[in-house]
């Protein structure tokens, strides 16, 4: 079931159906555990929309971010609780196929937000330290050392960055100082008081994204 709600609900880049560029500028996906707990996904896109007015121009240097989370009353001890509930709610709710599924999305098992970066500062300036990143975590050539690390079950962080047609970052791995992961991480928590509901199309009613020439 777990896979099925993320393919449905977690997939960012369903989140936007973009006027004139068909990607989101940045994508986040978080995994709790190495179960792939649902916790939350994140897409940012720059631009217009398919909804916006023909001829609306001011559009064009937007930056909108959506986000799919999995609800949880307070704030978890640990992010990867909020998958686990939310597949303990779904299985309260007897949902054993995709039309339930489906249902229960539409019936509020995920929260479904949007936030305007134009009207969240913290975000934004977020935004702008992009440049400060590094895509790997681990230098080519190790080092010998003594040092050894030893993380279990640990969370996982998906960030794909597309800042323009000919380029395309991508990091997963755990959340960590200085990488893409951790800046991801406090990306999702700069926008934490600006999320209001979104009212654009649900993910999992939109159809499947279109490919992006990945193989």
């Amino acid at each position: 079931m777990h896979q099925t709600v993320l393919a449905e609900a977690f997939d960012p880049e369903r989140f936007f159906d973009g006027r004139y560029v068909e990607a989101p500028i940045l994508t986040i996906r978080y995994l709790g555990d190495d179960y792939d707990f649902p916790v939350y996904a994140i897409a940012l896109y720059k631009g217009c929309h398919d909804a916006d007015a023909e001829g609306d121009r001011s559009c064009r240097d937007r930056l909108q971010a959506r986000m799919i989370r999995a609800p949880y009353d307070g704030e978890p001890e640990r992010p990867r609780w909020r998958g686990t509930r939310l597949l303990e709610d779904l299985h309260t709710r007897g949902v054993s196929s995709r039309k339930e599924l489906l249902k229960a999305l539409d019936d509020g098992a995920v929260e479904w937000l949007e936030a305007d970066l134009a009207t969240c500062p913290a975000a934004l300036n977020h935004a702008r330290s992009t440049d400060e990143l590094r895509w790997f975590g681990e230098p080519l050539i190790q080092e010998p050392s003594d040092e050894i690390a030893i993380i279990m079950h640990f969370d996982t962080i998906d960030v794909r960055f597309r800042p323009n047609y000919f380029t395309d970052f991508r990091y997963q791995g755990h959340v960590g100082d200085g990488l893409p992961s951790g800046w991801a991480d406090a990306f999702a928590k700069s926008l934490e008081s600006c999320w209001k509901p979104a009212t654009a199309t649900r993910p999992w009613r939109r159809a499947v994204a279109k490919p992006t020439g990945d193989k």
